[in-house]
């Protein structure tokens, strides 16, 4: 389940962004059999079928996730409604930018 509200699956890398993803996947999962449903969507076709000869990935199962924000600016951080653990003074930044650049997402957030 995402944190934040914003639409996932409409998401596309560019291809040398999934790339470079698909390795530090591949990377990450050297260490065990499991792989993300979502893998296949976040990596297109730089997702690799197995990781060794012969062994196949368990869908569905739980593993360990990197997540990782490629645009961390205030605009994608508003936009997303989350919480980044910068305390009371960033949620104000942030409520005060969202209320000027996305005044519709501060009525849906104060009707939550």
């Amino acid at each position: 389940r995402l944190r934040c509200r914003c639409n996932f699956h409409a998401l596309k890398f560019a291809h040398k962004i999934q790339e470079t993803g698909a390795l530090l996947v591949r990377r990450m999962h050297q260490q065990t059999l499991t792989q993300s449903v979502l893998d296949d969507n976040l990596l297109g076709h730089f997702r690799a079928s197995s990781t060794r000869t012969g062994e196949k990935f368990v869908l569905g199962a739980s593993s360990k996730y990197l997540a990782m924000h490629l645009r961390f600016e205030i605009d994608m951080a508003a936009y997303s409604l989350c919480e980044f653990g910068g305390g009371a003074e960033e949620k104000k930044e942030l409520d005060t930018f969202r209320a000027i650049h996305f005044p519709a997402l501060t009525l849906f957030a104060n009707s939550t």
